[in-house]
């Protein structure tokens, strides 16, 4: 099944009780800037490692704890759990005027500015004459940078102040070239254009993820214009087990379990289905038992042994009746969840997981989904 990103809309989560961040952000190690029962305030740097890149917070309240935890790999991390006070306290960040290239990335490492690979100032160290742009949407991971162009105001006026900024000569934009509407769109603003397949695509994954994408370039919109660091990100939310398919504007160190309630949860309940299961079980097994009864019954006690089978394959016509709805319902069931491109068995753990700054799409695929990819 493929989503079309033009029917999609933004959904905002920021009313969770407690976000939890880990010490490892992109692959890099941070050092904690807050200790147990110490305030933090929205947009507030809560992590910074060795180069002075910073993270920010993404709500107010306290820190409760730092705790070791997991991630969706299994990998034990050192992790901080804030309270949320739903307060939305702002810190105020005294984001400086940007007018040169060092000005740029001093403001993106202390500013909080993460590319979904690596920090956004990495990027911009390693820019020549041209500025390469990322709006590429993969339909397996859902990856919808398309949908920035709501905000296309803001992403054409940072594009110029970028090119004055970094004395850029080209703006090149990579796309998906199945994205008619948006390669449509970008050619009337005059944009350079590298259209490539999804193969294409990741076979040139460094070119496409090494370059910033529209989520970043209104992220540099906030920092330059309106002197507001990054405390929000984008998360694509797709799949054939999926109530709905979603992208949904949030914060860092939101738990899964979350975001499955905002999507109105699965089409169906996995319970139900092994059950059902179970049921089927159950009664082939009282076939069975009530068949070996009626063969080791007396002449006087086969009336009642033959009572009680037809009772049992009247309730197995019943349920076998049934066979072809539970099995659309089994299609339907959630069977694996991937995150960007790496799959993962972890329905058990949702109530432990929460989403870091490297996550850019969550999939939840169903059985029919991976019964297709299998074949």
């Amino acid at each position: 099944m493929e989503y079309s990103v033009e029917n999609l809309k933004y959904k905002i989560c920021k009313n969770c009780n407690e976000i939890h961040i880990t010490n490892i952000q992109n692959t890099e190690e941070f050092k904690f800037l807050k200790k147990p029962n110490e305030s933090v305030l929205v947009g507030e740097p809560i992590l910074i490692n060795n180069q002075g890149q910073k993270i920010l917070s993404g709500v107010s309240g306290v820190v409760k704890n730092i705790v070791n935890a997991a991630n969706f790999k299994s990998e034990v991390y050192t992790t901080m759990v804030i309270a949320n006070d739903f307060k939305f306290s702002s810190f105020n960040q005294n984001v400086p005027t940007i007018k040169t290239r060092i000005d740029l990335i001093s403001a993106c490492k202390n500013f909080g500015l993460l590319n979904y690979f690596q920090p956004v100032y990495k990027i911009l160290e390693n820019l020549n004459k041209t500025l390469t742009i990322s709006a590429f949407d993969f339909n397996d991971s859902f990856v919808n940078q398309s949908v920035y162009f709501n905000d296309e105001n803001k992403i054409d006026r940072t594009i110029l102040k970028l090119k004055e900024i970094l004395n850029i000569s080209e703006v090149k934009i990579i796309v998906n070239y199945k994205n008619k509407k948006l390669i449509n769109f970008l050619k009337e603003q005059n944009y350079q254009l590298i259209t490539l397949s999804e193969n294409k695509a990741k076979h040139n994954f460094l070119e496409v993820f090494n370059a910033l994408n529209f989520s970043d370039v209104l992220n540099l919109y906030n920092l330059i214009f309106k002197k507001t660091g990054q405390t929000e990100t984008i998360i694509s939310f797709c799949g054939g087990a999926l109530n709905e398919n979603r992208v949904i504007k949030t914060i860092f160190g939101v738990n899964l379990e979350e975001y499955i309630e905002i999507l109105n949860g699965f089409k169906e309940d996995i319970e139900a289905v092994k059950d059902y299961k179970e049921l089927a079980r159950a009664v082939l097994f009282d076939e069975y038992r009530a068949k070996q009864k009626i063969s080791n019954s007396k002449p006087e006690e086969v009336e009642d042994s033959q009572k009680e089978l037809d009772y049992v394959l009247t309730k197995k016509s019943e349920i076998f009746n049934k066979v072809k709805e539970y099995h659309q319902k089994y299609l339907n069931c959630f069977a694996v969840v991937k995150f960007n491109s790496t799959l993962t068995n972890t329905s058990e753990k949702f109530k432990n997981l929460y989403l870091q700054t490297d996550i850019f799409s969550v999939h939840f695929l169903n059985n029919k989904q991976i019964n297709k990819k299998m074949n």
